[in-house]
């Protein structure tokens, strides 16, 4: 179990606490998020403190760790888009599907008459080449540089939109 955490209700309801004892009893580990919820993993539970592991909420302290283990992709990513980003509004469509990007050209004439240096980052969800090429043909007219794996150098200022077909760089985009 991961992030376990106290489950201030079943210390009232015996029925409850039960079940859960049982279930947790089958575990091999359990991570709990602090110092609190290790007591009532072990006290309410009667897990064996063997078994217990205080580790933190993974789910935030993953993003600092995640940050620190991926310093130098982001310092490298931002070399290779220098050229793209410099003295531009940054707006980044992550995660994006067909209707998100839809729904943006329908404002972007407005948003570019606005503020004439915007650029666009789109990292869409789905990489598959049927959504790619879908997204690539709802972009005609506007100057698209379409990057895959180690293809960022090739985004420069005349681009208005970048076209990221990258697993997994998001994050370091959202850092840009």
């Amino acid at each position: 179990l991961i992030d376990g955490v106290e489950a201030p209700h079943l210390r009232k309801k015996r029925m409850a606490r039960s079940l859960r004892a049982g279930l947790v009893k089958t575990m091999k580990r359990i991570c709990v998020v602090s110092e609190t919820d290790r007591q009532f993993y072990e006290e309410v539970l009667g897990c064996p403190p063997s078994k217990l592991n205080i580790t933190g909420d993974t789910k935030y302290d993953r993003v600092l760790e995640r940050i620190a283990e991926r310093a130098l992709i982001l310092q490298r990513l931002r070399g290779s888009l220098q050229a793209f980003l410099q003295g531009r509004r940054i707006l980044i469509l992550g995660s994006a599907w067909p209707r998100d990007l839809q729904e943006f050209l329908s404002n972007y004439k407005q948003l570019r008459d606005f503020d004439p240096k915007v650029a666009v980052i789109i990292a869409p969800h789905d990489l598959s080449p049927s959504n790619i090429a879908a997204m690539q043909k709802m972009l005609d007219g506007l100057r698209v540089c379409h990057v895959s794996q180690d293809g960022y150098e090739r985004a420069h200022a005349e681009h208005e939109v970048l076209l990221v077909d990258v697993l997994g760089d998001l994050p370091e985009l959202y850092g840009c």
